[in-house]
């Protein structure tokens, strides 16, 4: 996930594809971002809200690797609360 300004992308590798998602963050205030893939989706989230541009069809295995997850990389800003889980997260 990155942020440039107010556009957020998050890409993520499935299968041999990486696939990309964007959407736009306000600056200067808390967001909270949902990156979800099921069911044949790559949705964003941004405050609960799928973003235009920000859900794409995909299908196969996620990509894995022993490399370490870093959060917060070069970020200008906080970050609050990281949670990883295995069931597909649908905001309400």
């Amino acid at each position: 996930i990155m942020v440039n300004y107010n556009l957020l992308m998050a890409s993520m590798r499935i299968g041999n594809t990486t696939f990309t998602v964007s959407g736009t963050v306000p600056f200067d205030s808390w967001i909270k971002i949902d990156l979800t893939y099921g069911g044949g989706f790559l949705k964003l989230y941004i405050n609960d809200i799928i973003q235009t541009g920000g859900s794409i069809l995909c299908s196969g295995s996620l990509k894995t690797n022993t490399n370490p997850l870093i959060f917060g990389g070069g970020l200008y800003g906080s970050i609050d609360e990281i949670k990883i889980s295995r069931q597909v997260y649908v905001p309400s």
